[in-house]
């Protein structure tokens, strides 16, 4: 809470740092997600809004953005039409689909993490669980699993009710 974060500069670089951290680190997802909860509420002033007020952006908001962003992420797309149209089938191509895969494979329990300590809702895992579930393949199968590992108790708990 002392940290001193004048700019959204400053801000954007602190949330990318974490969260390079969470991804980046395998078993550091727990850690930093309390970190972010600790650091959620931290905002920076970034214009004047109209009639003179105040706009304000703060930790938590970029960071789900950044976690959205890598989660709906297509450069799995880009990789599959370049294979299948015999673009690319070089060892080169083989090493970028599998870091795209890991990075996104350890953003996953992340996420978990961060709906764990309350900063994201049972809403959106129920999407995440939904779109991993829709895309039906190998891949997203096992990043379901993985999720689920990390949420189905307080879920399962916040979603009882509702059924």
């Amino acid at each position: 809470q002392s940290l001193e974060i004048v700019s959204e500069n400053q801000l954007s670089l602190c949330v990318r740092l974490v969260f390079e951290k969470a991804v980046g680190e395998p078993g550091q997802a727990e850690n930093c997600a309390k970190i972010c909860k600790e650091m959620q509420m931290k905002k920076v002033k970034i214009a004047l809004g109209i009639g003179g007020g105040e706009w304000f952006v703060n930790f938590r908001k970029l960071l789900i953005s950044i976690c959205q962003k890598e989660f709906e992420q297509d450069g799995f797309k880009d990789l599959e039409l370049r294979f299948e149209n015999g673009i690319d089938m070089s060892a080169h191509f083989c090493q970028e689909n599998e870091k795209l895969m890991k990075r996104s494979f350890v953003n996953i329990p992340f996420i978990g993490e961060l709906y764990m300590e309350n900063m994201l809702t049972a809403r959106i895992m129920h999407k995440c669980i939904m779109k991993l579930l829709l895309a039906a393949d190998e891949y997203s199968l096992k990043c379901v699993c993985k999720l689920i590992s990390v949420v189905h108790n307080k879920l399962d708990q916040e979603t009882r009710h509702r059924l």
